[in-house]
């Protein structure tokens, strides 16, 4: 007779789950991080954007009026006002994940100054950034 024992059965089941077990706070070690580091790069995205369309004129609304803001758990980048945008970009920021500092900047169509300095937080259980904006437009994170 050729097969599998009961006994052969029930210790690949105990090593798949003692491995399981091992693996689990990895994963979310890596879920955590990967979700802080991509948040931190939306939002630098988003800024550099809203200045870019602010710059190159590209209006939906005819005001030219581009910015960023926080609106409960999402962030916008928007045409018009935070509140009642004419054309909106929004993405979720993960429940394991804060984004905060940040009121509603907009850009000057000009030159790209913004309407605030700002200072955004983006923060994980495992870190955070910082982004900054200064008064010519220029924002940087560390």
């Amino acid at each position: 007779m050729k097969g599998i024992t009961f006994i052969e059965l029930l210790l690949v089941i105990a090593l798949l789950i003692m491995i399981s077990a091992i693996a689990t706070p990895f994963v979310g070690s890596f879920l955590t991080r990967n979700n802080w580091h991509v948040s931190a790069d939306r939002v630098m995205s988003e800024i550099w954007k809203a200045q870019a369309y602010s710059m190159d004129g590209k209006s939906i609304s005819g005001n030219n009026l581009w910015g960023v803001c926080i609106t409960g758990t999402t962030f916008r980048m928007f045409d018009g006002s935070c509140a009642n945008p004419n054309f909106k970009e929004d993405f979720s920021i993960p429940a394991n994940v804060t984004v905060s500092g940040i009121g509603s900047v907009t850009f000057d169509d000009l030159t790209g100054t913004p309407s605030a300095v700002s200072t955004i937080s983006i923060s994980s259980s495992l870190g955070s950034n910082t982004i900054t904006i200064n008064g010519a437009g220029m924002a940087d994170m560390n």
